[in-house]
């Protein structure tokens, strides 16, 4: 014990004594059998008394299923009823009238437009002129004032010669038109027959005079009569209100009314978009017609119109049948995504009259346009004036005795001399 106690470390605790646990008396093997199975049966009875008891415990309440089925049913319901909503959304949203109805009120809200157009000619009629085929090809932008545009006439005759003429044209705010033409003269060297190419030379001066420069058009400038400037004036504001937000809004919210279309689901497709036929509805037609008049857009055109002319009246209520249609009508097509709703193109065809046309406008709508008066215009009065002067010349009148006024030009009366003057009515020069 002695030296036991010596090795004892007194910071460490000691370990507790762990006593063994008592073996249960276990029946000798010499016991009677039957001691054995009562031991088993309570064995047994207690075995399955816990069992219930667990089962008991688990078990949910009458309560909570019941809340579980109606978790799961308004589950179910809510799924269902989703399904139903979203079918008929689906079937609803992409139904032919609602994808045109919609892509075109989108269209009539955009602020500005990029375009791309094509206008093709052929057929009998155009063989009889010696023409073979006629194509158009156009690309522009516009907010309905400013606008531009550049077209190229490709002509193309029997004999497969070739002619092609571009032309570029640009309207600003204020109803200044510019315009210019590249091409004329080398397609009228081709066009003109053989017999009048004398004239070809002296008219020639003029076309290259003309091509290639911008020329500007402004009425201010024509000395015109106050009533023909104040109805420009009047069209060019009206133009201008179309661009506002009020009136859009108005013209919008008319088409949902009256829509002017009636729609057929096609087996034409362009990419993404789908293509709908399309024909006029005169019934709508007629209803979007005679309610323009309760527009703001309307009766300030009316205003206007009775400050130039006070005779003006707003016209009568059409009907239906007072619109009419003919049978060899062009055949439209208008390609709109079925789900954004989103105006893609407008496509047409005419066959009739031994002519054939085919044409295509392509749309891109876009925030804004960037255009501005081109800086090396020249007026078109200067054109003019040099046209004359050299018509005078091949009159055989004197430089200085050739003078005119555009006002007298454009409709009343043109003096060169005593000699030579204009027939106003019959437009054309008279002793000469």
């Amino acid at each position: 014990m002695g030296n036991d106690q010596n090795n004892i470390n007194p910071g460490v605790p000691s370990e507790p004594v762990q006593t063994p646990a008592p073996v249960p008396d276990v029946a000798p093997a010499s016991e009677p059998a039957s001691n054995v199975g009562t031991q088993m049966d309570s064995l047994l009875n207690n075995t399955a008394t816990n069992t219930a008891i667990a089962k008991d415990e688990i078990k949910p309440k009458k309560g909570l299923k019941l809340s579980l089925l109606i978790i799961i049913l308004v589950v179910v319901a809510a799924l269902a009823g989703g399904g139903v909503f979203a079918a008929f959304w689906l079937t609803n949203h992409t139904k032919p009238e609602n994808v045109v109805l919609n892509s075109i009120t989108k269209a009539m809200g955009r602020k500005a437009v990029r375009l791309n157009g094509s206008l093709n000619f052929s057929g009998e009629a155009a063989e009889d002129a010696g023409i073979k085929k006629v194509t158009m090809v156009s690309k522009g932008e516009s907010s309905i004032l400013p606008s531009s545009s550049e077209t190229t006439i490709s002509i193309v005759t029997v004999d497969d010669d070739v002619f092609e003429i571009k032309t570029s044209e640009i309207v600003l705010e204020n109803g200044v038109f510019y315009l210019k033409v590249d091409g004329l003269m080398e397609t009228v060297e081709k066009v003109i027959p053989e017999e009048l190419s004398p004239y070809v030379e002296y008219f020639g001066e003029i076309l290259e005079e003309i091509e290639g420069v911008w020329w500007k058009f402004d009425i201010s400038d024509f000395g015109m009569p106050e009533e023909v400037t104040d109805a420009y004036d009047c069209s060019i504001k009206m133009m201008n209100s179309l661009d506002t937000s009020d009136t859009r809004n108005e013209f919008i919210g008319l088409y949902k009314e009256w829509p002017l279309l009636d729609v057929s689901e096609t087996d034409k497709k362009d990419g993404d978009y789908k293509g709908y036929g399309v024909s006029l509805n005169n019934s709508n037609a007629a209803g979007f017609i005679n309610n323009v008049r309760g527009t703001n857009f309307y009766k300030d055109f009316a205003k206007c119109a009775k400050s130039i002319d006070e005779n003006f009246e707003d016209y009568d209520d059409i009907k239906a049948d007072d619109i009419k249609i003919p049978e060899d009508f062009p055949t439209f097509v208008v390609f709109a995504n079925p789900w954004s709703h989103e105006l893609r193109s407008i496509k047409w065809t005419y066959a009739g009259e031994g002519m054939d046309i085919s044409g295509e406008l392509e749309l891109e709508f876009i925030d804004s346009v960037n255009i501005s008066a081109p800086k090396d215009a020249k007026s078109i009065l200067d054109l003019v004036e040099n046209v004359m002067l050299k018509m005078c010349s091949m009159m055989g009148v004197e430089e200085e005795d050739c003078s005119f006024d555009l006002s007298d030009l454009l409709g009343s009366q043109m003096d060169y001399d005593d000699e030579y003057y204009f027939y106003d009515d019959d437009d054309f020069f008279g002793d000469m």
